[in-house]
């Protein structure tokens, strides 16, 4: 990781005088801005995904166009999330080849005529122009500063008087890597009074602006303050993408319930990366599904072209091969396709030649996939199928002008048998579990649930409760000291619903007076990186074993790596995670142990007699 940090860091000042010509040839520069607001996704999202820019990054550098191509063919693989760029305005700079003692945030527009320590100006601006555009072509960016022995706030008003009336203008960001670091270190971590005043001196330029924090470790972030700072990493150099992902999910679990980022892409993990069908989706799908939080993917500048070609330089369309339809039912069928290079997705069909519906999807894949829906049963449907790539070349198969074709099954009418052996336990004041035995129609697709306090109850609207695709049901909408019945259908893929099955009931008890909550385990890990570190995942439960979210654990570690009193809050699942100091070459045998000290929770008490344990380790090997 060091010698790929230090060789991408000794080209600041050989692409310097290039980068300057590039950005003043062929910019654009009268353009009016407009606001594009940022729209939050649903909890856990992709809510931004897009590029990091740097001067230093990539050459020939981007024109403008590049920038929001890949930007937006990267967005465009989680539907929802907004096309974003991590967009650096000023980079380290010294003397001499060693970077680790460049001392310098070098501005790259020209000062404002105040003399600042340790911050030197470019003669011109090489960002206005890229600015102006993404202003009006749905970009948005955090201006982001490698400081250096800078003052981080006046980096952030020098930036932020610059440029802050750009509409494309989201926030600021600090690369902590390079704050104040040193020749041993890579930088000095943030205190909590840092980020508190960082965040504060950036929001009162905008209120809706944002505060990034960037470093590859944690022990460089805030101990404790959280505020709306966005936590990126980007760390890189790992064997193989279960790796990034373990870690990421860490990164994630550590900064819940704020937004994290992360970039990747790096030169580092290309050996296993460009493997992968679809890089940047293949692993932003990863990361997205173990991190709870809404979340941010960024593809890095250094590899920027392997993944997304330039505009106007491939004249090629992709070619279509393996046309196929495939799970057809009377209403619905899946058309599939591959191509040689990422491209998005179109079906146009219908009853008719030339087919006139059509059903499409702009992620840029190279397995393409469909689903055709609301058809008519018994019917023969022509479809044909295009793809465009990211420089607007298009193919279309149409089967040489014939059409591929499917016809839909006949109308299925035959309902799946009622489920049989449902049950219903009162687990808690709060909660119902349901249970039945699995039908085995191959056609079955889902079952509902109903619910009524009133026994002999009918199934229809007012009594539906929810649906399910497993043969059980825990119910946690339940007011204690109540009894409810319940009865469970079956339904097929053509929407047929069975008869209802038995009728089960049970009764809630009174809820306790006093809420407890106490430690069910704890789940030890040692971590390798590179020095020995040990993680501790503590799961905090109700009465009931039920997960306790939003709770403060607070402990410490003993062994060889012993700390103070350390805290960490509780996710949906109940864990409080925490991480050792790392330690260097320890011998054998010699344990990391964690002990929970406390547990915290407005309205609740904890109820240590209940604890299954309160210490655990693990040994070195």
């Amino acid at each position: 990781m060091e010698d790929e940090k230090m060789a991408r860091r000794l080209k600041h000042r050989a692409y310097a005088s290039t980068i300057v010509c590039l950005l003043l040839v062929g910019m654009l520069s009268s353009i009016c801005l407009s606001d594009i607001p940022l729209v939050k996704a649903s909890p856990g999202a992709v809510i931004y995904a897009g590029c990091r820019e740097s001067t230093y990054g990539i050459s020939p550098f981007p024109e403008p166009e590049e920038w929001e191509q890949d930007m937006k063919i990267m967005a465009s693989n989680w539907s929802g999330s907004q096309p974003v760029g991590v967009w650096i305005v000023g980079i380290l700079a010294g003397e001499g080849e060693d970077y680790m003692l460049w001392t310098e945030c070098n501005l790259q527009f020209p000062s404002d005529g105040g003399s600042y320590e340790h911050i030197i100006f470019d003669n011109t601006d090489l960002h206005e122009p890229y600015l102006d555009y993404f202003d009006t072509h749905g970009i948005k960016v955090w201006l982001q500063i490698e400081p250096g022995l800078a003052d981080v706030p006046t980096l952030i008003d020098l930036v932020l008087n610059r440029y802050g009336n750009h509409s494309c203008v989201v926030g600021f960001g600090v690369d902590v890597e390079w704050h104040k670091q040193t020749v041993n270190d890579w930088g000095i971590p943030v205190t909590d009074d840092n980020a508190q005043a960082w965040e504060a001196k950036v929001k009162s330029h905008n209120s809706y602006y944002t505060l990034f924090l960037k470093h590859f470790w944690w022990t460089w972030m805030p101990p404790t303050y959280r505020g709306s700072i966005i936590f990126v990493n980007d760390s890189q150099g790992f064997g193989n993408l279960s790796r990034m992902v373990s870690e990421f999910e860490d990164w994630g679990a550590r900064y819940y319930p704020n937004v994290v980022m992360y970039q990747y892409g790096y030169e580092a993990d290309k050996k296993w990366w460009q493997r992968l069908s679809n890089p940047p989706k293949d692993i932003g799908d990863a990361i997205a599904a173990v991190v709870d939080q809404d979340l941010g993917l960024i593809w890095v500048d250094f590899t920027l072209r392997d993944v997304f070609p330039p505009p106007g330089e491939d004249n090629t369309p992709p070619v279509i091969s393996n046309v196929a339809s495939s799970s057809i039912t009377g209403n619905s069928a899946t058309i599939t396709w591959d191509t040689d290079e990422l491209s998005d997705s179109v079906v146009r069909y219908g009853t008719t030649t030339p087919p006139g519906s059509t059903e499409s999807d702009a992620a840029m894949v190279t397995s393409h996939s469909i689903t055709l829906t609301n058809l008519s049963e018994s019917t023969t449907y022509y479809y044909e199928v295009q793809s465009t790539d990211a420089s607007s070349n298009t193919a279309v198969d149409d089967n040489n002008g014939s059409y591929y074709t499917f016809t839909t099954t006949e109308a299925d009418t035959t309902p799946p048998a009622a489920p049989t052996g449902l049950t219903a336990t009162a687990v808690s004041h709060s909660r119902i579990d349901l249970d039945w035995n699995n039908n085995t129609e191959n056609d079955l697709d889902h079952y509902h649930v109903y619910r009524s306090t009133t026994s002999g109850f009918n199934c229809d609207n007012s009594t539906f409760l929810d649906e399910t695709t497993a043969s059980d049901y825990p119910d946690t909408s339940v007011d204690d000291n109540t009894t409810y019945y319940y009865k469970v259908t079956a339904v097929d893929t053509s929407s047929n619903e069975s008869d209802p099955s038995n009728e089960a009931s049970a009764t809630t008890p009174e809820a306790p007076t006093v809420l407890t909550m106490h430690v069910l385990r704890i789940d030890m890990e040692l971590l390798i990186p590179n020095q020995y570190q040990a993680k501790a995942t503590v799961y905090i439960v109700a009465e009931n074993d039920d997960p306790v979210p939003s709770a403060t654990v607070e402990g410490h570690w003993e062994g060889i790596a012993p700390t103070g009193g350390i805290s960490s809050s509780t996710n949906s699942d109940g864990a409080a995670m925490f991480w050792s100091p790392k330690v260097k070459n320890p011998p054998s045998g010699s344990l990391f142990i964690f002990v929970v000290d406390d547990v915290t929770k407005d309205g609740w008490t904890y109820d240590p007699n209940a604890n299954v344990e309160t210490r655990d380790n693990v040994a070195v090997p």
